[in-house]
């Protein structure tokens, strides 16, 4: 048996791995790409990684050169509610207001629409509400209640 050589492996999209040789009757070290799945492709995709191998070398079977691998994408994202109300205590009859941060810790991007939806108790009537950065407000009248959608997907590191 010969020396055991490495590849050299180079570039990001596609990845070129070359070596001189392969001994006949012999198998080339095994070549592992790591790669990292978008944090926004959405579950249940299928994803196929074909690979081709080729040699200058006369009489090569074409036919038996290419090979692929899927992976199926499970989508997984944890959706942090906190809210909070940073005056303290309220007097009756003035206006207050709740913070609510919503967060996702993945891995996966939280694909939309985001419903976050408030409850007010009874005592407390809904005056206004703000929402950024694509977020719509709509108010359930019956339960004063405050109801936000977000059209889009919240990212992990937003």
């Amino acid at each position: 048996m010969g020396r055991r050589m490495r590849w050299a492996c180079q570039g990001t999209a596609p990845v070129s791995c070359i070596r001189d040789t392969v001994e006949a009757g012999q198998d080339a070290p095994v070549i592992v790409v790591e790669a990292l799945v978008g944090a926004g492709v959405a579950d249940g995709t299928t994803l196929a990684n074909t690979a081709a191998a080729s040699t200058s070398t006369p009489g090569d079977n074409l036919g038996n050169n290419i090979a692929s691998a899927e992976i199926q994408v499970q989508a997984r994202a944890d959706l942090v509610l906190t809210k909070s109300h940073s005056t303290g205590a309220v007097q009756a009859g003035t206006m207050t207001s709740f913070d609510i941060t919503v967060s996702n810790d993945g891995p996966s991007d939280a694909a939309g629409p985001l419903t976050v939806t408030d409850t007010l108790p009874v005592g407390v009537s809904f005056l206004a509400a703000t929402g950024w950065d694509g977020w719509r407000l709509g108010l359930r009248l019956r339960l004063w209640g405050l109801l936000c959608r977000l059209r889009r997907m919240l990212s992990r590191d937003r």
